[in-house]
């Protein structure tokens, strides 16, 4: 009787899939990177072309970014996440920034001397 609640407990834990594999904490993340990189460069693009109606284009691209950022995203974060752990991508793109930036510190990566992210689903009989 042990062995179905582990089971179940397994199946629990995990998070729903939001838009194809993204699960809602990959999906916020990617909204921030792609809405701000188009809002951005639509920024840039309006000010160079048309800089007395520089947010319409900022909008625009933010739109097409946003959307073409998250869907292609999502089928990337599929590929990525393939047999790996719960919470693999967040945790990798924690530690690279903390990697890259000496002032970052991963929230929620304690210990990462004894962290392991290669290491393989536990097999639930």
């Amino acid at each position: 009787m042990a062995d179905d609640s582990e089971l179940v407990a397994a199946v629990l834990d995990r998070e729903p899939r939001v838009i194809k594999g993204a699960t809602l904490d990959e999906l916020i993340m990617l909204v921030k990177f792609f809405g701000l990189s188009g809002f951005g460069l639509g920024l840039v693009v309006g000010l160079v072309f048309v800089p007395s109606y520089a947010i319409i284009p900022a909008i625009l691209l933010a739109l097409v970014f946003l959307g073409l950022g998250v869907w292609l995203g999502s089928v990337t974060l599929i590929t990525i996440k393939r047999d790996k752990p719960q919470g693999y991508v967040m945790q990798w793109i924690a530690l690279k920034l903390s990697a890259k930036l000496p002032w970052y510190k991963p929230v929620f990566v304690y210990g990462a001397q004894r962290c392991s992210l290669n290491r393989k689903p536990v097999n639930v009989k």
